[in-house]
């Protein structure tokens, strides 16, 4: 579950009965939801909300998310890198009317469809910026996987070559344009660390990878 992303660190450290309140973390122990006397509920007080976020392969730029039940329906409100970025807007769905996740109440303009769900996203957003200063974590990640790369390419006798191997699951694509997937790796290795959109469509023929 999305909630146990966040949640594992504080849980674990409170079974083992080690004080992590010097650390800052950003989920909230689940103990209080593990004792049977509980009800599942039961415990201190925790907040009305989960917050999950991710930094994966999958996508070019990190993503937030946070749920919370406003107004008797359950909110989810998605973030993309900073926040800042053209192209990837927040988005918004009701849960409980559309659990499949097929409407943003958050046009693509960035701006929400109706009054409540305008005011669902600033709360929302509120929330998942108390927990997460999501703008800074992006930043962070964009660096992070800048500098792993570069690290990895020094130390790697001729890189582009490992990148190209037979078993990995991208090859076949890398084989679509070789020369200009490595140009693209090359313009991205010498640029500042960036937070980039999600390219919006598929990208064919493979002569624009590097664009």
């Amino acid at each position: 579950m999305q909630l146990a992303r966040l949640s594992i660190f504080p849980t674990i450290m409170e079974l083992a009965a080690v004080d992590a309140s010097h650390l800052p973390l950003d989920g909230a122990t689940l103990v209080p939801f593990l004792a049977p006397e509980s009800g599942g509920g039961g415990g201190a007080a925790r907040a009305p909300f989960v917050v999950s976020q991710f930094h994966g392969c999958n996508i070019a730029m990190s993503w937030f998310m946070v749920v919370q039940r406003i107004g008797g329906a359950a909110m989810k409100y998605i973030a993309w890198g900073t926040g800042a970025e053209a192209g990837a807007p927040p988005q918004l769905f009701n849960l409980s009317a559309d659990p499949g996740e097929f409407s943003s109440l958050i046009g693509a303009d960035g701006v929400p469809t109706t009054p409540a769900a305008r005011a669902a996203a600033a709360t929302l957003e509120a929330n998942l910026r108390a927990t997460i200063d999501y703008p800074r974590v992006a930043t962070a990640v964009a660096q992070y996987n800048l500098d792993s790369f570069r690290a990895w390419a020094n130390a790697t006798h001729d890189w582009r070559a490992a990148m190209h191997a037979g078993d990995l699951r991208w090859t076949p694509s890398w084989d679509a344009d070789p020369k200009g997937a490595a140009a693209a790796v090359d313009a991205w290795l010498a640029r500042p660390a960036e937070v980039r959109a999600c390219r919006g469509a598929v990208v064919w023929p493979p002569g624009e990878v590097g664009r």
